[in-house]
């Protein structure tokens, strides 16, 4: 068996601010992943919030976004078969959306208003709180 990597340079774009893209094309099913990676973590907790990257992270998504209380944004998901999920880590995190490429424009607004306007619902920051 032999295997020739991809040439990474043949899929890295460049948007107008800077940002690297990588985009790869898989005509083999019609979903769409898109992943934002950005650094950040555990690392830059202050001392005696130790906990608080976990618990950011648990509740980012599921405390609502914009103008969706927590219920409302994870009926559209669901009713949109979509998974957006973050994670934060020690030294870098991520959010990422996999849903039908036919659903694109709703979720790039959804996954934005996750991005800008998370609403860390109370209810749910207590009960991740309570998990940890």
């Amino acid at each position: 068996m032999e295997y020739t990597p991809p040439d990474p340079s043949s899929m890295r774009h460049e948007l107008a601010n800077g940002i690297p893209v990588y985009a790869v094309e898989d005509p083999q099913f019609p979903l769409l992943t898109i992943r934002l990676l950005f650094r950040g973590g555990q690392y830059i907790e202050p001392a005696g919030k130790e906990g608080l990257t976990q618990l950011t992270a648990r509740t980012w998504r599921t405390g609502g976004a914009g103008t969706l209380s927590p219920q409302e944004l994870d009926e559209e998901l669901d009713f949109l078969a979509a998974q957006l999920s973050t994670s934060i880590s020690g030294v870098n995190g991520f959010v990422s959306l996999n849903l039908l490429s036919k659903d694109i424009d709703r979720g790039l607004e959804l996954l934005m208003m996750v991005l800008l306007e998370p609403r860390f619902d109370a209810a749910r920051f207590a009960n991740a709180r309570d998990d940890l």
